[in-house]
């Protein structure tokens, strides 16, 4: 069976910072016996960058562009793992999209790299 948990974490106000330690972390209750494949990925999207071709879609009217691969080769059955925050455009757009399920989250923002746009 495919398994795309949702994701808990981060939230809408979550501010990170670059460079720290933080984590993402997802509902595995309602995990099926049989997982098809369970090993985990976890991707740094930002929405509406004005970037030619969109990667990816959700029923929003913002459409994520992949970014960055944040995290991989976990076991999602975990429930949570640790990132450390990339250095990127400072920006309060940014979501996380677990294992390229187009479950994303509400925005975000990261700060301290002193340049957006």
């Amino acid at each position: 069976d495919v398994f795309i948990p949702p994701v808990t974490y981060p939230t809408n106000g979550t501010v990170w910072h670059i460079n720290e330690r933080t984590h993402v972390s997802w509902d595995t209750s309602n995990a099926p016996v049989n997982i098809t494949n369970p090993i985990g990925l976890i991707l740094l999207c930002k929405s509406n960058i004005g970037l030619p071709g969109k990667l990816f879609h959700s029923t929003a009217t913002l459409y994520p562009t992949l970014l960055l691969i944040l995290g991989n080769g976990f076991s999602i059955l975990q429930g949570k793992v640790g990132i450390t925050v990339p250095w990127v455009v400072d920006s309060d757009n940014y979501q996380v999209d677990h294992d390229n399920g187009g479950n994303f989250l509400p925005f975000f923002m990261i700060t301290g790299s002193g340049v957006s746009f």
